[in-house]
């Protein structure tokens, strides 16, 4: 009898112990959505594209890594300025991970916050503050995308790290002109589409190997029709 307590003892606490475990294993999301990012400052409207364009690009840059799905930024953009608390937010997009963040602009210099929030719990998984000048802020969202991928537990395959060359600052002026291109594309008007081409031609015109802007072309090409396929 006394034998069989001590084992009894024994498969508790190793059940116990092995349900901690498993309670505290790292999550895997496989499904992550990035929402609009915000200004810090509402009143600075003149800075909308720089958030904008810097939760477009963090689309992109996630949307690379296999493993993960990331929601459309189209998909995310409804969720702008609305009031909804965000796990139900990430039940209509049907993800399990949350990328916000907001910019705000001091003279030269952006201050970008960015945090991943599981949307099962709403808590943060993780969160930064960056600072950069406008030439840097697109070479900082590779950064932040390779973060996102190791806190959310994504492999990054050797062949994917090892495509990429490290992003590097580019001229303010072409940053600027691509970042406000991709704003006035992603605002859909024909207006806009106008102003879009002529903000794409302006980054070329300073640095004409710039492909981000290239493919900028490309898109307002595709969206319009334009060019025949």
């Amino acid at each position: 009898q006394q034998l069989g307590a001590v084992v009894m003892l024994v498969l508790i606490a190793a059940s116990a112990l092995g349900y901690t475990a498993w309670r505290n294993r790292p999550r895997s999301f496989q499904e992550i959505a990035v929402l609009p990012f915000v200004l810090a400052n509402p009143a600075s409207t003149e800075d909308e594209y720089i958030a904008f364009g810097l939760s477009g690009a963090l689309v992109t840059e996630l949307s690379k890594l296999s493993g993960v799905r990331v929601t459309s930024q189209t998909s995310s953009m409804q969720y702008k300025n609305v009031s909804k608390a965000l796990p139900t937010i990430a039940r209509e997009l049907g993800v399990d991970a949350i990328v916000e963040g907001s910019v705000q602009r001091e003279g030269k210099r952006i201050r970008i916050t960015v945090q991943l929030i599981d949307a099962a719990t709403d808590a943060h998984l993780w969160a930064e503050n960056y600072e950069r000048d406008i030439g840097g802020v697109l070479a900082l969202v590779d950064e932040v995308a390779g973060t996102v991928a190791e806190k959310i537990h994504v492999r990054v395959a050797p062949s994917e790290a090892a495509r990429d060359i490290a992003p590097q600052a580019i001229d303010p002026h072409v940053a600027e002109a691509y970042l406000k291109g991709r704003y006035h594309l992603g605002k859909g008007a024909e207006e806009d589409f106008v102003r879009a081409v002529s903000y794409f031609e302006q980054a070329l015109s300073i640095d004409p190997s710039h492909a981000p802007s290239h493919a900028g072309l490309a898109d307002y090409y595709i969206v319009t029709d334009v060019l025949s396929p």
